[in-house]
C-alpha cells in the first residue's frame, strides 16, 4: 500500500471515529439533562397535586368552619356537598362555587391523594386542639409540604416556596 492510499485510509478512520465520538459525547451531555428535566417536570406534578389538595382544605375550612379530619372525609365533603358544583368536559373534572372554580383534575377524584412520583399516598395530620386549627400536608417522598402543626403563620404556606 503506497503513501497517499494509506494516509486516505487512515484519515477516513479517523474521520469515522471523530463522528462517533462526537454522537457519543452528545448523548453523554443531553441524557442526563433530559433525566434533569424529567425530574422537575414529575416534582412540579406533586406540587400541584398538593396546592389542590390544599385549595380543596381551605374551601373545606371557609364552608365549615373547621378541617376535615382526613383526606377521606374531606373527598366525600366535595362528593356530596351541595354548595359545590361539579361539572366534566371529557376527563376533567371541574369542581366550581359560584364563579370560581376550586380545582380541575384529571380522572378520579381519589386519585389526588396519591403522589404523581411513587403512587404513594400523601399524609394529612390535623391538629385541632389550638385556634385557628392548623394542618399539616406532606408528600411522603420528599421535604415537600403544606402548612405546619404548630405555626400559626406557615398556615396554608408551602415549603418550596
Amino acid at each position: 500500500m503506497d503513501l497517499d492510499t494509506r494516509n486516505k485510509v487512515i484519515s477516513a478512520v479517523l474521520g469515522v471515529l471523530i463522528i462517533i465520538l462526537g454522537v457519543f459525547l452528545y448523548q453523554s451531555i443531553t441524557e442526563p439533562y433530559q433525566k434533569v428535566l424529567e425530574q422537575q417536570r414529575i416534582t412540579q406534578e406533586v406540587r400541584d397535586q398538593l396546592v389542590q389538595l390544599r385549595d380543596m382544605l381551605v374551601v373545606h375550612d371557609r364552608l365549615e368552619s373547621r378541617f376535615p379530619g382526613s383526606l377521606d372525609s374531606l373527598l366525600a365533603f366535595f362528593e356530596t356537598n351541595q354548595q359545590i358544583d361539579r361539572s366534566a368536559e371529557g376527563a376533567v373534572m371541574h369542581y366550581t362555587r359560584g364563579r370560581d372554580t376550586i380545582i380541575s383534575h384529571e380522572g378520579q377524584l381519589q386519585s389526588i391523594l396519591y403522589s404523581y412520583r411513587t403512587n404513594n399516598r400523601f399524609t394529612y395530620t390535623l391538629n385541632d386542639t389550638i385556634r385557628p386549627q392548623l394542618y399539616l400536608l406532606e408528600d411522603p417522598d420528599t421535604d415537600d409540604h403544606i402548612g405546619s402543626l404548630n405555626r400559626t403563620t406557615l398556615r396554608n404556606a408551602t415549603s418550596w416556596n
